[in-house]
């Protein structure tokens, strides 16, 4: 796959990648693929230059968070927050898919954050 990427651009074709990962999560895709276009990640939630810098992302205002957060934990599921490059987990203990775990993840408190905004 690499190859035909690069073969793409050579072609003027530019090849660009979406994922519902964090940003740090495709980092290892960028330099094999060849990437020079921006990258979306959290499902189009934030895009990233090759170098994973945030081009633009789409934010909630932080009461519409805080009342996303309080009803997702008043039903007893899980809360992830995507921010910036990170994703913020309230319980690091909670199952995750395995693919999510790792250097993606941030450990820092998800409701601490979400005060202090």
């Amino acid at each position: 796959m690499p190859r035909d990427c690069i073969a793409l651009q050579g072609a003027g074709i530019a090849f660009a990648i979406t994922s519902g990962r964090p940003p740090r999560g495709m980092a290892v895709l960028i330099h094999p693929l060849g990437l020079r276009t921006p990258i979306a990640a959290f499902n189009g939630g934030v895009f990233v230059a090759p170098d994973t810098s945030v081009i633009e992302e789409c934010v909630l205002p932080a009461d519409v968070a805080r009342r996303a957060v309080e009803t997702i934990s008043r039903n007893r599921m899980d809360v992830w927050i995507y921010s910036g490059r990170d994703r913020l987990v309230r319980d690091p203990q909670a199952p995750t898919s395995p693919a999510s775990n790792g250097p993606s993840s941030s450990r820092r408190p998800l409701l601490g954050i979400l005060q202090r905004r």
